[in-house]
């Protein structure tokens, strides 16, 4: 479908013509569009590289000098272990908590 028909098929839902449904331009907008199945398998070793490299990270901060103390007390350690905790959590926008945890303030 290209531009100007997906244009045409939303300007005829949005002035409520009888012809064209939600679903129809969902449909057609969202053909050319990855599943979450096609996404993960593209994303999934960038995203395990990612919390490797953050472990390994905080490991090499914790086992040079003074290590212990950066870990337990630096308010940017923290906020990284309040963001990862929110990863998992599918209750929220994770990417826009964990920006408002992450700014600067």
């Amino acid at each position: 479908m290209n531009g100007s028909t997906k244009f045409r098929a939303v300007s005829q839902f949005l002035q409520g013509s009888d012809e064209t449904t939600a679903e129809d331009v969902s449909s057609r907008y969202n053909r050319g569009m990855r599943d979450a199945r096609q996404i993960l398998d593209q994303t999934y070793l960038e995203m395990r590289w990612r919390c490797l490299s953050l472990a390994a990270d905080f490991d090499r901060i914790e086992r040079a000098t003074g290590g212990a103390d950066v870990i337990a007390n630096d308010p940017r350690l923290a906020n990284l272990r309040e963001a990862m905790k929110m990863i998992g959590d599918q209750s929220v926008s994770r990417a826009e908590f964990l920006q408002m945890i992450l700014s600067d303030k």
